[in-house]
């Protein structure tokens, strides 16, 4: 199997994460309006031609999984190995390291001159064990507060059910 370039998957991530997003904020279309680096593209809003900075992350549970689990083929896939309340928890874990980084990172260069969204790609099969209720309760459990990042919102897609799970900043 000839794994994608990474211009293939972010153009791959890009596409899926834009499908999730107009399904979670209710209909807004976003399309792309240019790509670079800090941020990885800059969207366009169809409806009122908001840009917004779209950062890409994907989270897997450890730098074995693609090699493992993603790569070979289906007739050698045995089982998830991951499954089990304590591997969810240490994924969640790393979601929620994964967010704090990218948000370190954009505080100290990213382009801000268009609010700024971060997509989490949720890459493992035990993604579909969690659904939005549990990633709501647990940002609550570990005192994460989006108004406390850079990021206008944040996006974890696919979860539970190929849904999204959205983290939105709030504005007076």
């Amino acid at each position: 199997m000839k794994w994608p370039t990474k211009e293939e998957r972010e153009n791959w991530e890009i596409e899926n994460f834009i499908s999730h997003y107009h399904s979670i904020v209710g209909g807004e279309k976003l399309k792309i309006y240019s790509r670079g680096e800090r941020p990885d593209f800059v969207l366009l809003s169809e409806s009122n031609n908001q840009k917004y900075g779209v950062e890409l992350t994907s989270v897997y549970m450890n730098n074995r999984s693609v090699p493992d689990h993603h790569i070979p083929d289906i007739e050698s896939y045995k089982h998830n190995p991951y499954g089990g309340e304590d591997n969810i928890e240490k994924y969640k874990c790393k979601v929620l390291k994964s967010i704090r980084n990218k948000n370190k990172l954009a505080l100290t260069g990213y382009s801000t001159e268009n609010p700024l969204i971060l997509s989490v790609y949720i890459n493992e099969l035990l993604s579909m064990l969690i659904g939005s209720e549990e990633w709501s309760c647990f940002f609550l459990d570990n005192g994460f507060d989006i108004d406390e990042t850079i990021f206008s919102s944040i996006i974890l897609w696919p979860i539970a059910e190929d849904r999204e799970f959205g983290l939105f900043k709030n504005y007076l």
